[in-house]
């Protein structure tokens, strides 16, 4: 394909780990086994990268395969998604497939192994996940697995201690803002710096989400601003959430329960809900250092519950419901 026809997160993709930006903490170990391999080292572990979409696993798989094994980087690479194929039949069928093939020796490097990239890791089936120890363990001379996963907690131990666990983090403001600027210089983009800052603060750590929004900024014909970004990108209103905190306090909880209803059904999500609040909680001078502890903690819990499968909205409610019990006693 052309690759001015590409989507912008695959145009832009870095190739190589030296390119990648932010997680500076992995690439550096990245690049270390990238010289291993060079050097003829052949020990390299499985690796697990953990983190939310778009913040750079993939990206940092396809530059440690492409710097390890250069030009000839395909012919010892193969790639499965497992949200498509979450059965046990990519494990007992693709896998071993690739597993059990013969390569040809690298044409610098001789035997190598092969890299077997599988993307949300997390989506595979309890069953798919069991068979895949085995694999792992079987085809260790000829193969090494990259698990990308969004949450660590719906994989398996023995799948997690077969690997070295990196965590990748969000990127931050300033990475985000540079590789927008960057982006919008190659695409002959004009935006204000405001409007950058703003795109980048609002992309929640993920290069994807912000360059699929300036992308959709930039089909507009005059210069991008603040403004034209807010119209676009809708936020859970403050206003909502401290009616529904006032609900709360005063035993209201069906009145909280019905501004909590109409977001949802408005097209905001539980995490959107969810984040709005810890905004408010986090800058409210009228609540108590120790109660924003609580309040937070709380949180933390309401969120674990919908990771580990939970029905999101109504953990949203009971943490609302806990909070409206605290301000009856109190």
């Amino acid at each position: 394909m052309d690759k001015d026809q590409l989507p912008w997160i695959e145009k832009y993709r870095p190739k190589s780990l030296d390119d990648v930006i932010g997680q500076k903490h992995i690439v550096s170990r990245l690049q270390l086994m990238v010289e291993a391999i060079q050097g003829g080292d052949r020990n390299m572990p499985h690796l697990m990268f953990v983190g939310k979409a778009g913040i750079g696993k993939t990206t940092c798989a396809i530059a440690l395969a492409k710097d390890a094994f250069e030009s000839e980087w395909k012919s010892n690479w193969i790639e499965l998604n497992a949200s498509d194929e979450r059965g046990i039949d990519v494990v007992r069928n693709k896998i071993k497939k690739f597993g059990t093939s013969a390569r040809l020796p690298h044409s610098t490097l001789g035997k190598v192994f092969n890299l077997i990239f599988l993307d949300e890791a997390d989506s595979l089936t309890p069953e798919a996940q069991a068979a895949l120890r085995r694999p792992m363990e079987k085809y260790a001379r000829t193969c090494r697995f990259i698990l990308s996963v969004n949450n660590s907690n719906k994989v398996i131990s023995p799948i997690q201690n077969r690997c070295q666990v990196f965590r990748f983090h969000p990127l931050d403001k300033d990475e985000l803002s540079g590789a927008i600027g960057t982006v919008a210089d190659g695409e002959g983009i004009e935006m204000t710096d405001e409007a950058r800052s703003h795109l980048a603060s609002i992309s929640d750590g993920s290069l994807r989400k912000a360059l699929n929004l300036l992308y959709t900024m930039s089909l507009q014909p005059n210069v991008i601003e603040v403004d034209d970004i807010e119209k676009l990108v809708e936020s859970v209103d403050l206003s909502v959430i401290k009616r529904i905190f006032k609900a709360c306090s005063k035993g209201e909880i069906d009145r909280a329960f019905k501004l909590i209803d109409n977001l949802y059904w408005n097209g905001f999500t539980v995490d959107d809900i969810l984040y709005k609040t810890f905004e408010h909680v986090k800058s409210s001078e009228a609540i108590p250092r120790k109660s924003k502890i609580k309040l937070i903690s709380r949180m933390a819990e309401t969120e674990h519950y919908i990771i580990t499968g939970s029905n999101p909205l109504f953990q949203l409610k009971c943490f609302f419901a806990w909070l409206a019990e605290k301000a009856n006693k109190s």
